[in-house]
């Protein structure tokens, strides 16, 4: 939620651009991992993502069958408010999982980090080999 402390308003907050590797981000976080991954290297002014892995999620072509309305009522934690995007992101996200149980494996290949730098023309999130 933002405050807009001058006109005494409250609205929610969005975020247009999410960040590069959005679904491999994610999937860390429906996985199970109870750690909040900091991806910013102020060292080098990069975003720095991994390497690597989760815990399989069991039953993700189970979860991939359900409609939207029950991925919303047991995948949020406030189903009530969360965005029209919230439902599709999850079922990305799923896919992605399904598709990369073992992340150290198919996404971190090499076991080193992914780098990216936002480009300062078109504000992109570009890959860098570091």
């Amino acid at each position: 939620m933002l405050n807009a402390t001058l006109l005494g308003e409250i609205f929610p907050a969005t975020f247009p651009e999410k960040g590069p590797e959005e679904y491999l981000r994610c999937a860390r976080y429906l996985t199970g991992v109870p750690q909040v991954l900091d991806i910013y290297d102020c060292s080098l002014g990069l975003l720095r993502i991994g390497p690597f892995n989760y815990k399989p999620l069991r039953g993700v072509d189970l979860w991939l069958e359900q409609n939207d309305e029950f991925i919303l009522q047991h995948l949020s934690t406030s189903p009530e408010v969360e965005p029209p995007h919230f439902v599709m992101q999850i079922r990305a996200t799923l896919k992605y999982i399904q598709d990369n149980p073992f992340p150290a494996v198919t996404v971190f290949r090499d076991n080193r980090p992914h780098y990216f730098r936002r480009d300062e023309h078109s504000g992109m999130w570009v890959p860098v080999s570091f």
